[in-house]
This record gives structure tokens, C-alpha cells and sequence, in this order.
């Protein structure tokens, strides 16, 4: 079962633009159904992210991630802007 994982999804670097999808529950009609944030962090497979309003409270699986293939988001940017604020999804979206 691990090795399927590992072959469908790659480990993703500290710095990588990613995408998390967003739950119905926590977004409003005309709020967006992905949410663009930068890895921060890499802690025995379990991703901490940073969007451009905090770091996100919860640690995130390779498999709810949807890496983008271009550098939109710059984590020293994020960091600067950030002051280590831990925010839920809902308050980010």
C-alpha cells in the first residue's frame, strides 16, 4: 500500500507552491474551491503551509496536496508578512 503511495505521490520541497482544496462547509458561494499556499515546513511527511494570511493551525498528507508546476508564491515573502499568525482554513479563505 506504501509503495503504491510513494510511486502516485512525490515528496514535495519547503518552498513549493502548493494547492489544498476547500471544503464546502468552510467557504462561502463565491469564495474559491482551492486555496494557493507555499510548503513551510516538512515534519515526518505531514506539510505545515503558509498562505499570505498565517501559517495554517493544521498539518497537511501529500495526498491532499496539488503541487503547482510554476513558483506563484515566494515563502520569503510569506514569511516576512506572516508574523507567525497560525490560522485556521476557513479564516484564510
Amino acid at each position: 500500500m506504501m509503495t503504491q503511495s510513494n510511486k502516485k505521490y512525490q515528496e514535495l520541497e519547503v518552498g513549493t507552491t502548493v494547492r489544498i482544496s476547500i471544503h464546502d462547509v468552510d467557504r462561502a458561494r463565491g469564495s474559491p474551491k482551492k486555496l494557493l499556499a507555499v510548503i513551510a515546513n516538512v515534519d515526518n511527511g505531514f506539510y505545515k503551509l503558509c498562505t499570505e494570511n498565517g501559517f495554517l493551525k493544521h498539518k497537511y498528507t501529500i495526498s491532499q496536496l496539488v503541487p503547482c508546476k510554476e513558483i506563484l508564491l515566494d515563502l520569503k515573502t510569506l514569511l516576512e508578512s506572516s508574523k507567525e499568525k497560525d490560522i485556521t482554513l476557513r479564516e484564510a479563505v
